[in-house]
């Protein structure tokens, strides 16, 4: 990279590590030797937050106010989420097939992860989306600009 990093997350069973960093872009990192093994290219500002799901996509959201999907694998850019009003903060995976994304706008919205169709809107919640944190049994934490933690159970 060539500016400060936001994101860490690992991948495909911890065999990679992805770094989503402020010059926009994401490197794909092999954990036995610290190789870059790709950089994917896309965004137009900084790549916020990463995460991972369990059939090999990696999920990035920028201050560029989108949400992107790839597939770790071949490094392609599978889909781009754009809903948010304001820079994307925050993803977090539910129940395998699910992305929440949290943003500066004060919504959280959960999306189907293969599809991108938007399932449910969580508004009004008083001040940014920070950090999103969930559970299998279907909690969701998210942490707030205020200093506030709210918490939500989906089924």
């Amino acid at each position: 990279h060539t500016d400060s990093l936001y994101s860490l997350t690992f991948a495909l069973n911890g065999t990679v590590l992805c770094s989503g960093s402020s010059d926009s872009t994401i490197k794909v990192w092999n954990t036995s030797t610290f190789e870059c093994i790709r950089t994917l290219e896309g965004h137009s500002n900084t790549v916020r937050t990463l995460t991972t799901a369990t059939n090999g996509l990696l999920c990035s959201g920028s201050w560029d106010w989108t949400i992107r999907v790839w597939n770790l694998e071949s490094g392609e850019c599978l889909r781009v989420i754009k809903w948010h009003m304001s820079s994307v903060f925050s993803l977090a995976i539910l129940f395998d097939n699910y992305l929440v994304s949290g943003s500066f706008d004060q919504t959280i919205i959960v999306w189907n992860i293969e599809s991108g169709e938007r399932l449910r809107i969580l508004e009004e919640l008083g001040s940014a989306v920070r950090s999103l944190l969930t559970f299998p049994d279907g909690r969701m934490f998210s942490g707030l600009n205020d200093g506030k933690i709210k918490t939500w159970k989906f089924e």
